[in-house]
């Protein structure tokens, strides 16, 4: 039944199902569908990257039940000794909070309330960025969680946000004021502004068209008073440097450039039919939890 929803599927011919134990899987999960990627921890080699669409999109209540369709017929996911899992959590429901804010007095719901409200089966987690000294507060699905945990008993399955994942890739690169960073996915994308190791600005917006994507881009570069002609504008995401939302933005943001891998992890040539700006987010929650 997983292959119902399939999109594609990529995997290293070196990677063993019985060498589980040493592996990797980070899983980014939103309500259009899940990406998953594999990665050997000991070499930083990935190892195999799977995605899948659902047939509509998910709902707090029955988002479980969509990724048990495909975890119930799948030939090794639903193994129960991987050597560490990561959910990442793509949604509209989080906010960053500088450390200073954070006093033990103060409820931690008090972040989370001008930008998002839990539904009801929803949880507040949060995780520490310390590199930009703040806080990301984000939703969980409490019945995805709980059926994670029973999956997988055997370990402690970890939570972040996708933008927090972005983030810290983000570290990595060219942290210059007059670049803003990208990342679209199917629905959403994801706008960043880092200056000399401080958060300026980070956001998601929902989107249907390349159009979107430009508005919204010249938007935050309007609100960050920044000269389009002069930034830089790193994209990542889902999307071929022939598509029309790279057409589209290049008129106007004079320095377009698709975003790079992270360089700490390996790929095999069984990748490269996949362009190097695709699930750098995915990629770079490998590394949250080291």
């Amino acid at each position: 039944m997983y292959q119902e929803f399939l999109q594609y599927e990529l995997k290293d011919p070196q990677m063993d199902v019985n060498l589980l134990s040493q592996y990797q899987l980070v899983i980014n999960i939103a309500d259009t569908g899940i990406v998953f990627f594999i990665n050997d921890a000991a070499s930083n080699k990935c190892l195999a990257i799977e995605k899948y669409k659902f047939s509509s999109p998910a709902t707090t209540e029955n988002l479980t039940m969509n990724l048990q369709n495909i975890w119930a017929s799948h030939p090794y996911l639903n193994a129960g000794y991987w050597k560490k899992v990561v959910l990442l959590f793509s949604n509209l429901k989080f906010s960053y909070v500088p450390k200073e804010y954070i006093k033990g007095d103060i409820n931690p719901e008090i972040f989370s309330r001008l930008n998002f409200k839990l539904d009801k089966g929803e949880s507040l987690a949060h995780m520490r960025l310390d590199e930009l000294s703040t806080y990301c507060y984000y939703a969980v699905n409490n019945e995805l969680m709980q059926w994670f945990g029973e999956f997988y008993p055997s370990m402690i399955t970890k939570t972040a946000h996708t933008t927090a994942a972005f983030l810290y890739g983000l570290l990595t690169y060219d942290k210059k004021a007059s670049h803003i960073h990208v990342n679209v996915s199917d629905a959403l994308i994801t706008i960043a502004n880092i200056k000399e190791g401080r958060l300026m600005y980070v956001n998601s917006f929902p989107f249907t068209s390349p159009d979107d994507v430009l508005y919204l881009c010249t938007l935050v570069a309007d609100e960050l008073k920044l000269d389009t002609k002069d930034i830089k504008l790193n994209v990542w995401g889902d999307i071929t440097t022939d598509s029309d939302y790279f057409t589209k933005l290049k008129p106007y943001f004079l320095q377009v450039a698709p975003g790079k891998r992270p360089e700490f992890l390996k790929f095999s040539f069984n990748f490269d039919e996949l362009e190097d700006q695709f699930h750098f987010d995915l990629f770079n929650a490998a590394k949250l939890y080291l």
